[in-house]
């Protein structure tokens, strides 16, 4: 700010010795200047001159002095000029000054032109110094010298000249100083002609031309005639909120004089037509006194003049239309001056009337125009209303279907000046978009109705709402019933509009808002399609189970590898499996009489694990060999389903080692598989024949993976479409689950009567599944649900179990004490249901049934109807195939309940004494899946072993509790300095918001002469990692292991702290009064520290001493703490850390617990002291 000071009064300074500049080669003035001249009578009632003069161009005039000459009377009459002074330019405050007084003498307000040029002043210096916060002070100048500093300033700056120019318009000065006009008193009496030249002056001083020659009447001004006719320019957009825009003609007579301008007074429409001067309009002295009298109902419009753009006359002026007149230019706005500080908007509605005169250069007003009324109208329509939204309804009183609108009051306006309040919304509907875009262009009256008489619907007004200017806004509605709820106009599309409206008063139009953007929607049909026909949705690709059986070959006379009883003939069946084939069934008849007599019913060999085919011996008396006997094969897959029965006929053989064979092959496939294999000649057996004895598809049974090829198949079905629908929803429930939408589509294209609909992903486990469809019109209505399909998933293949060697137990404390057998083994539980339980009496010679056996509350016995083949390997030969034929089984419970959740399994049996049996099981899913047998185990109750003489635990006391060194204590790292916890001043040893506490279990002093640094080197990740120096031949060098830093037992030296764990407790506290007193192991048992010594050369510069031992600490239990120099001896601490977490308030208890480092017991226990976990800092 001083400094700009200092620029201000140099600029003064060059200003007071700057005489009048003139361009070296000045235009040269033309024959006659454009110059006027008027009068007035000063405070004493002295007549004055004012004459001003025109530039075409800047520096034409002023670049030339003028010379003033005056003389009494009219110029053609009698007289002799008299030279009255020189027209100049001037920048010297003295010269100014003087123009001043003049210029006051004319009535020019100098305090109003000092106030204007001190704030262009301040608007100066900001943007000198744009970096000043606020507005600086100018410094405090008289009149004279701030103008002369300012036209210094301007010579070199054409915009400060310009505003200094417009400053002109209402100051005499400006004109003055700048050599633009003339002012002088003349010594006349009032009312006499005067008669004024001007003269051109050359550099010498003489008059050389008359450029210019004006007349006037001391002190009594030329009176100029009225503008031509007022008038309003109308301005309906947002640019005519509260304002009327006017606009003259410029009067024949008025252009022909010279004029500054014309001034405006605004009156109040009643005060005027109270004193008819709608009729005839007063003088300007009137209005002029009753703009101070009555200032609320007559008021000067702008503090200055204004003048025309552009020429109209008394036609043109109001001619407003877009094409042949002028709708828009106007000369002046007047909105009351409600944008600056303090103004007040004008009421909307108030009707005033505008007056204008014409004024001379002193702003002399002449003749008074006719008024023309005016009217302040609000042009900013009212906002959009909110959360504008359309919904479909439906009255069920009425049965009948309707659009509800609803839409957020617009907010009630405190005053007019705040903007157009809403009185009203207009609601629109259409079924076409382009008109409600059409309509917000203005293209649409939409006041008339129709409104588009060729297409009514497109848009229309369909209600007009009151506002109920209620506080707070309230939610509004309006129901439309306007559109029948038939089938023609179900799925129409209409669209909705709202505005709002301000209702303006007289002589206003009314305010509105666009429409608001378009809101969709259509009355629906609230009827549900049919449900589909269940018979009418045909399963496409049903992957159901398919099982074919057939014969493999004609049967043959084979050989045996094996002697054979010759008093017999012997028959085999042999059975080979595909995929999917868990046994086979074989039945055996005689045909020899009629009907055939079954001498083998119905018996089912089970196929041994991994086995690709199963055998099935039996023997005929040799007097049969001639009868031709039936073989009969049958498939069961792993889930149940059977195959049809396939024959094979032959007679015997009585050659001996020779024996008949019949071959079978049995598989399992999924159907849709079937139909892409037909040249398979095992699948080729199939038929959709049930009169063959087999189903198509088993009713009860969905496969959903094949055996075939492992490939998971698809469940499919196609669905007839109801009328109306036109979607479909294909739903899944799994047991007794809920619905799960498994796939949706559309009807396309809408002709298609049927679609066809999947399951691709149906589940693979045992299960219960349902299909259901549900059909959609376009409207979303949804159908009854329709129970397509109902079908069993059978579930994986439960493993195999293995069977463990059965444990002999006592005798049972039932009435007959029988033995008793733990029967062991161990399967995965997943997908098991229960176990099978086969047990064999070896010692039967026809082990046509099975040994009785109990397990009370374990074991159920389920008779057989028929009996069954298995083969089975032996647990101590492998290769050793066992066939067993028995006719009931042993069922346990169920796995995860009553039995037990594995995966081992124990099941005491009774059995009977000295009998030897053999055992075997196998696992059942939860939908019957049977898995593979086990194998074999040959067992034979003897009495259990007696239990070995209780050895005696050795009895050892209890280690000794005691102190070790006093030094050893618990430590909370943040109460230490943090200086003590960083190395180097950078790299901290002990990060305390993770490992807060530890154990000081040693210490090294150190001190002048010992030779020792600190520092830091990276670890295995790049971390730093505390080390520390020791140069050879110190005492420190020794000490460089942090094991010889541990405390020693000060009674007994040798003794070690380590081997050791630290342990602790949480104790009671205030904070923690009950606690479960557990004790918490905190370290591993620590037989030494991890450390390393590295050997550092002389040219390394981290050593300030020759090569030196850089020992670092690698053990993550143990922690180095620096020095205290505030408290002697300085010792370098070594800690044990506790890494377990820790909670903020509690109280713990540690012990470190030494063991023997030979034997490994525990030999002491030393107490380390107790500590209260503080909040972090």
């Amino acid at each position: 700010m001083k400094n700009l000071l200092h620029l201000f009064c140099l600029a003064v300074g060059v200003a007071l010795l700057t005489t009048d500049l003139r361009a070296a080669e000045p235009p040269p003035l033309p024959p006659f200047i454009a110059s006027a001249a008027t009068t007035r009578l000063d405070a004493g009632g002295r007549p004055w001159a004012y004459v001003t003069l025109g530039e075409s161009r800047p520096g034409l005039v002023t670049a030339h002095p003028l010379a003033v000459y005056v003389k009494s009377g009219l110029p053609a009459g009698p007289g002799t000029f008299a030279f009255r002074g020189l027209v100049l330019r001037t920048t010297d405050p003295t010269a100014i000054a003087v123009l001043l007084n003049r210029a006051a003498s004319l009535g020019d307000n100098l305090a109003d032109l000092d106030s204007a040029l001190v704030t262009l002043h301040t608007l100066l210096i900001t943007n000198a110094n744009s970096s000043t916060v606020g507005l600086p002070t100018p410094p405090v100048l008289p009149l004279n010298q701030r103008l002369a500093a300012l036209l210094s300033r301007a010579e070199g700056d054409t915009s400060l000249l310009g505003l200094l120019d417009m400053l002109g318009v209402g100051h005499p000065a400006m004109q003055l100083v700048r050599g633009l006009a003339w002012a002088g008193p003349l010594d006349v009496p009032v009312g006499t002609d005067v008669t004024i030249e001007l003269r051109e002056r050359n550099a010498s001083g003489a008059d050389i031309a008359v450029v210019g020659r004006l007349s006037l009447r001391a002190g009594q001004p030329t009176q100029l005639p009225a503008p031509g006719p007022l008038a309003v320019v109308p301005d309906l957009t947002a640019a005519g909120e509260l304002n009327v825009k006017l606009r003259w003609a410029s009067a024949p007579e008025l252009r022909r004089l010279p004029y500054s301008g014309v001034v405006i007074w605004r009156t109040t429409r009643a005060f005027a037509e109270a004193r008819s001067w709608h009729l005839t309009p007063p003088t300007a002295t009137v209005l002029a006194a009753f703009a101070l009298s009555n200032p609320a109902d007559v008021k000067r419009v702008g503090p200055g003049t204004f003048t025309a753009s552009k020429l109209f006359d008394a036609l043109s002026v109001t001619n407003f239309h877009p094409v042949l007149g002028d709708p828009t230019t106007s000369f002046l706005t007047d909105d009351n001056d409600r944008k600056r500080p303090g103004g007040v908007a004008m009421p909307a509605g108030a009707q005033v009337l505008y007056f204008g005169a014409a004024v001379d250069a002193l702003g002399t007003p002449g003749a008074v125009s006719a008024g023309v009324v005016a009217t302040f109208c609000h042009r900013i329509p009212p906002p959009l209303p909110q959360r504008f939204a359309v919904a479909n309804a439906y009255d069920t009183a009425g049965a009948a279907q309707f659009f509800q609108l609803s839409w957020r009051q617009n907010p009630v306006l405190a005053g007019s000046g705040d903007g157009a309040s809403t009185t009203s919304y207009e609601l629109f509907r259409g079924d076409d978009l382009t008109y409600h875009e059409r309509a917000n262009y203005g293209q649409f009256n939409l006041d008339a109705d129709p409104i588009d008489p060729a297409k009514p619907d497109a848009i229309k007004r369909i209600a007009v709402v009151a506002d109920p200017a209620q506080v707070p806004a309230a939610m509004l509605g309006h129901a439309d019933r306007s559109v029948p709820a038939v089938d023609a106009n179900f799925g129409r599309t209409w669209w909705f509009a709202i505005r709002a409206v301000h209702q303006g008063p007289p002589g206003c139009g009314n305010a509105v808002s666009v429409l608001s953007p378009p809101v969709f929607t259509a009355l629906r049909q609230r009827v549900a399609p049919l449900a589909p026909n269940a018979n009418q949705v045909v399963p496409q690709n049903l992957n159901c189970l398919r099982v074919a059986c057939m014969v493999a070959a004609p049967a043959s006379d084979e050989v045996s590898a094996t002697p054979l009883d010759a008093s017999v003939a012997h028959y085999r069946v042999r059975c080979t499996r595909r995929n999917g084939i868990a046994s086979a069934q074989i039945r055996v008849t005689d045909l020899s009489t009629v009907p055939g007599v079954e001498i083998i019913p119905p018996t089912l060999v089970e196929f041994p694990e991994g086995a690709a085919f199963v055998e099935f011996d039996f023997a005929r008396p040799l007097e049969t060999i001639n009868n031709k006997l039936a073989v009969e094969c049958q498939g069961v897959a792993f889930d149940g389903t059977l195959s049809r029965w396939d024959v094979s006929r032959a007679k015997g053989v009585a050659t001996a080692n020779h024996f008949v064979l019949h071959q079978f092959l049995v598989g399992a496939i999924a159907e849709s598989e079937r139909l892409a294999l037909r040249d398979d000649l095992l699948w080729a057996t199939l038929t959709n024949d049930p009169q063959a004895g087999e189903s198509p598809c088993a009713p009860e049974r969905l496969l959903t993976v094949s055996p075939d090829s492992g490939l998971i198949l698809p469940v499919s079905f196609r669905v007839t479409f109801t009328p109306r629908s036109e979607e479909f929803r294909l739903y899944r429930r799994v047991n007794d689950g809920p619905l799960s939408l498994v796939s949706q589509g559309l009807r396309v294209p809408v002709t298609n009567a049927t679609v066809e609909v999947s399951d691709k992903t149906p589940p693979t486990t045992c299960c219960t599944l349902s299909y259901y469809v549900q059909l959609l019109d376009a409207d979303a209505n949804a159908s009854p649900l329709a129970l397509v399909l109902t079908k069993k998933i059978p579930g994986p293949k439960p493993p195999a179990p293995l069977l463990l060697q059965p444990l002999a137990a006592d005798l049972s404390r039932d009435a007959l004490n029988r033995p008793v057998v733990n029967l062991r083994w161990v399967c995965p539980p997943a997908g098991v249901e229960r176990f099978e339980v086969f047990i064999w009496d070896s010692n039967s010679k026809a082990p046509s049934t099975a040994p009785e056996v109990s397990a009370p509350d374990k074991l159920t016995l389920v008779p057989g109807v028929k009996p069954q083949f298995f083969k089975v390997t032996s647990k101590s030969e492998t290769t050793e195939v066992l066939t067993m034929q028995l006719n009931r089984r042993y069922v346990t419970g169920r796995v995860g309940g009553d039995f037990g959740a594995g995966p081992q399994f124990a099941l005491p049996v009774n059995v009977s004494a000295n009998i030897e049996y053999r055992v075997f099981l196998r696992a059942l899913g939860a939908c019957g899946e049977i898995g593979e047998l086990s194998s074999a185990i040959t067992f034979k109750w003897q009495p259990p072993a007696p239990a070995p003489a209780g050895i005696a635990w050795p009895r050892r006391p209890l280690p000794n509790v005691g102190a070790f060194h006093p030094d050893i204590t618990v430590v909370d790292f943040r109460s230490l300095s943090p200086n003590r916890l960083l190395w180097d001043a950078i790299t901290p040893s002990v990060k305390v918001d993770e490992t807060p506490v530890g154990i000081r279990v040693g210490a090294l002093t150190l001190g002048a002469g010992l030779g020792y640094r600190f520092t830091y080197t990276n670890g295995p990740v790049g971390e730093p990692v505390p080390a520390f120096l020791t140069p050879p031949g110190t005492p420190a060098l020794a000490k460089r292991d942090p094991n010889s830093q541990l405390y020693p037992n000060p009674s007994v030296p040798e003794q070690t702290l380590l081997p050791c764990v630290l342990y602790r407790r949480q104790v009671t506290n205030a904070a923690f009064p009950n606690v479960s007193g557990d004790v918490v192991q905190c370290s591993p048992l620590i037989r030494t520290i991890a450390w390393r010594d590295y050997l550092i050369p002389s040219s390394d510069p981290r050593v300030i001493l020759p090569p030196s031992h850089q020992a670092v600490l690698a053990d993550p239990f143990f922690r180095w703490v620096g020095l205290d120099f505030n408290a002697p001896p300085l010792n370098l601490e070594l800690y044990l850390v506790d890494t377990q977490p820790v909670v903020t308030g509690a109280r713990y208890r540690y012990w470190l617990v030494r063991f023997d480092a030979t034997t490994g017991e525990p030999i002491h226990t030393v107490p380390a002291g107790e500590i209260t976990i503080q909040a972090a800092p």
